[in-house]
């Protein structure tokens, strides 16, 4: 599920279009992903579902860095997956080909009897487990190491997803972490970054 295509709106009103600088995602070291950076970037970006808390905050970012070091990812591509996947919404469910994509990583589950995932990696669970942020965020790294060998394209979209531009949007989104603002199609992918590059800068 490719959320970053859908012109949704953020919490807040939405400031004007400014310049964007050139992309540098992958030129800058990522920033590490802390408990005041998803609590800034959530709070700027929150759409159908409440502030998260310090506590929360924290918790989020502990999942970010521990699934990031279990599956070899820097823990901020994981967190921008999040952000382009679901707007940092828990509870985020999508009807897809007859799948569900569901939670911050929009997990892909294909229901079979007693309602049941019945795909690799998540075999077995249901999509109430899959809400589960911790357990949703490695489950999501899961799939892009082993199902996809570490492919964005792979994990968004298939072979189609450069094409629809998945790597650049995640891309974009890290860079906007480390509070530099890229040049980015769409005008809701360009409202996004704005608003995470300025929360990251706070």
């Amino acid at each position: 599920m490719d959320v970053a295509l859908m012109l949704l709106s953020l919490c807040g009103p939405g400031p004007g279009h400014a310049a964007l600088a050139p992309l540098v995602a992958r030129e800058a070291a990522p920033p590490p992903v802390t408990a005041a950076l998803v609590c800034a970037v959530q709070h700027a970006i929150c759409w159908q579902e409440d502030e998260w808390t310090e506590p929360q905050c924290q918790a989020r970012a502990r999942d970010f860095d521990a699934s990031g070091k279990r599956w070899g990812f820097a823990p901020t591509q994981l967190f921008a997956m999040a952000i382009n996947e679901s707007d940092l919404r828990t509870k985020a469910m999508r009807q897809d080909r007859g799948a569900l994509d569901i939670g911050l990583m929009a997990v892909r589950c294909k229901v079979g009897p007693g309602g049941r995932c019945v795909n690799k990696p998540v075999k077995g669970l249901t999509p109430a487990h899959l809400m589960r942020p911790a357990l949703n965020i490695d489950k999501g790294a899961e799939i892009l190491a082993t199902l996809h060998g570490g492919s964005l394209s792979g994990y968004n979209g298939g072979p189609n997803a450069r094409e629809h531009g998945y790597p650049e949007k995640v891309a974009a989104i890290m860079s906007a972490l480390g509070g530099v603002e890229v040049r980015v199609k769409g005008k809701r992918m360009r409202e996004l970054v704005k608003r995470i590059a300025r929360a990251a800068r706070s």
